[in-house]
């Protein structure tokens, strides 16, 4: 039996920013917690949105075993970001991120 490794407890805002970086870097899904429920996650955009809010654009995805509702572009505020656990999953970048970005000042992609 395997064991997962234990999540990573935000907000350390470094080792956050370094562990999402290196997410899109490998184009490797992640699992967070944010606002109490689990998502699953494929992070394409860090950084600053227009608000000044240090974010990440990602596409959510489905999955029966977590709360992650429906699949599609999410803006997920780092400051309520409750855990991250990079996840197996690779994933090819989606094109289309809507109309315009959100992240105006960006910190890395992938």
């Amino acid at each position: 039996m395997s064991h997962s490794p234990e999540p990573f407890r935000a907000p350390r805002t470094g080792a956050t920013v370094a562990l999402l970086s290196a997410a899109m870097r490998a184009r490797r899904a992640l699992s967070l917690r944010y606002s109490g429920a689990w998502r699953v996650v494929q992070p394409h955009a860090l950084g600053h949105t227009a608000r000044g809010r240090l974010s990440l654009l990602a596409w959510q995805v489905t999955d029966e075993r977590r709360e992650s509702g429906e699949e599609g572009w999410r803006l997920f505020d780092l400051g309520r970001v409750e855990a991250l656990e990079p996840r197996r999953d690779v994933f090819r970048p989606r094109g289309g991120t809507g109309p315009r970005s959100p992240i105006v000042r960006p910190i890395a992609s992938a």
